[in-house]
């Protein structure tokens, strides 16, 4: 059905980060930027295969030890401070608009879940038939009794997926996982499922 990964386990958060680097390389076009870098692991893999690739991190101390881990390393193109909540976005990024080829908001392990607002603003930097790759919840919430099929959950998801970023883009690819939390009795929280979703701007 879907792969699990623990949030606890760091060896999980390394076979997270490589089992979703695997599937999206292929995708990766042009100028890139990942929203929301953290401490750099999803950036060391674009840089571990030779991908240029700009930084952005709200947080003015992830952006020092981002500075401080790829300093000199010419693949880190930039470490932009960009705020993807900012009330007059394109007003502010004005210049930025359609620069990237590909955007990737798939850091979940240090950035947790991407709002809508943040995907929709960072649309803005996307150029036409350029690649979004995003992981999403996943509703799992009414597919939790026996007779519930795992198509049905796909079929459901897939359109949850497809009404994110509208009309303006077309779905390559998706695939799914359980991020899932280790509860106090030993058992594992089910509803850590998620959706890896890979769109082309029209």
């Amino acid at each position: 059905m879907s792969l699990n990964f623990l949030r606890e386990a760091d060896g999980d958060i390394a076979r997270l980060n490589n089992w979703l680097f695997d599937i999206i390389s292929p995708y990766i076009i042009g100028r890139t930027l990942e929203l929301g870098s953290g401490s750099g692991e999803i950036a060391a893999l674009f840089i571990n295969r030779h991908l240029p690739i700009h930084l952005t991190d709200e947080n003015k101390i992830n952006r020092e030890k981002l500075q401080k881990r790829f300093e000199s390393n010419a693949a880190v193109r930039a470490i932009h401070n960009m705020n993807f909540n900012h009330p007059l976005f394109q007003q502010e990024y004005a210049s930025a608009a359609g620069v990237f080829s590909t955007i990737v908001a798939v850091n979940i392990a240090e950035h947790g879940s991407y709002n809508k607002q943040i995907l929709h603003n960072a649309e803005y930097f996307l150029a036409p038939q350029g690649h979004f790759i995003v992981v999403t919840t996943a509703n799992a919430v009414l597919f939790n009794n026996e007779s519930s099929r795992w198509e049905d959950l796909k079929e459901y998801n897939y359109k949850v997926a497809r009404s994110l970023m509208g009309e303006a883009f077309e779905i390559l690819k998706v695939r799914y996982f359980n991020w899932l939390t280790v509860e106090t009795n030993g058992g594992c929280n089910e509803s850590g499922l998620r959706t890896l979703a890979i769109f082309k701007k029209k």
